[in-house]
């Protein structure tokens, strides 16, 4: 779970709180932050129950048994029954019978697949240390434009390019490092609606995952100077079999994710700079209905 300088520092960069709202707009920017401290209890019993799936996934029951308390007394903190429970998880996160058993149900399913487990395994043996929900702080230098596609030989590309010094955090699901061998994975577990390769890419790009992707790995990067960093999703469906999906994010999906970022990095030093928080739209477009693009030339207009 998120730790408590997470939500106190709220001007530092992350990707649910900034990076998303601002691919829809400023103003949608905006809306995020005047709402992130205002919790939605459907998001965050979401939020428990990937956690608790991560843990029992990535770690195992021990570990659960350490960060989580299970109850079927009614989540209410206005209760007597309820405070005693909170009292008792001494700080551990408390679960409804429910979230408990979703998780337990995926996390099974998933480890179920001896290809899963043997990639986990690999980077829990010997020489690696993975740690789950590792938090990460850290600053980066961002141009606050694109270099030019053209450079003369000997100039230094970024010349004359302003730059900004930001601020910027995440979360990642598990992270293994291996030092003596210079290398680092990412692993980032999704509930994903089908792993069916095709609409799977597509959910993935929607959801703004390589951009995510990115940002994890800058963190990591700064964090870890001179490690070769991985990055992998690990999609298991939320429903009926949870069949599973290991993906390894390719070169150019990493290079694509960071394109993206760093333009939405740069309006957001923008948009805090100028106050200014327009919508999706500035001005009048011209419309381009997708009916005329698909249509029939043949079909005959009946009247």
């Amino acid at each position: 779970m998120r730790p408590d300088w997470y939500q106190q520092d709220p001007d530092r960069i992350g990707f649910t709180d900034h990076l998303t709202p601002m691919h829809a707009s400023p103003l949608a920017f905006r809306a995020k932050g005047e709402q992130r401290l205002r919790g939605d209890e459907r998001r965050l019993a979401s939020q428990r129950v990937g956690c608790a799936t991560h843990a029992l996934l990535l770690e195992g029951g021990a570990a659960f048994r350490r960060g989580y308390v299970v109850t079927g007394v009614r989540r209410d903190p206005r209760t007597e029954a309820y405070r005693q429970v909170l009292e008792a998880a001494d700080g551990r996160q408390v679960l409804s019978q429910a979230e408990h058993d979703k998780a337990c149900s995926i996390a099974t399913a998933v480890r179920s697949h001896a290809w899963v487990r043997a990639f986990l395994d690999e980077l829990t043996g010997e020489g690696w240390r993975m740690v789950v929900e590792q938090p990460l702080r850290w600053s980066e230098s961002l141009h606050l434009a694109d270099r030019p596609a053209v450079v003369r030989a000997g100039v230094d590309p970024w010349e004359g390019i302003e730059q900004a010094q930001i601020e910027c955090k995440g979360i990642v699901d598990a992270l293994a490092v291996n030092r003596q061998a210079g290398r680092a994975a990412i692993v980032d577990a999704k509930e994903v609606p089908t792993t069916n390769l095709r609409p799977l890419f597509a959910h993935l790009e929607r959801r703004l995952y390589h951009v995510q992707a990115a940002h994890y790995l800058a963190g990591v990067r700064a964090l870890l100077p001179g490690i070769e960093v991985d990055y992998y999703w690990l999609g298991y469906e939320g429903s009926g079999l949870h069949d599973t999906v290991l993906i390894r994010m390719s070169d150019d999906d990493a290079d694509y994710g960071q394109a993206v970022r760093a333009d939405l990095l740069r309006r957001i030093v923008q948009t805090r700079r100028t106050g200014e928080y327009p919508g999706r739209h500035t001005q009048v477009v011209q419309s381009s209905l997708p009916a005329w693009s698909t249509r029939n030339d043949h079909t005959e207009e009946v009247f």
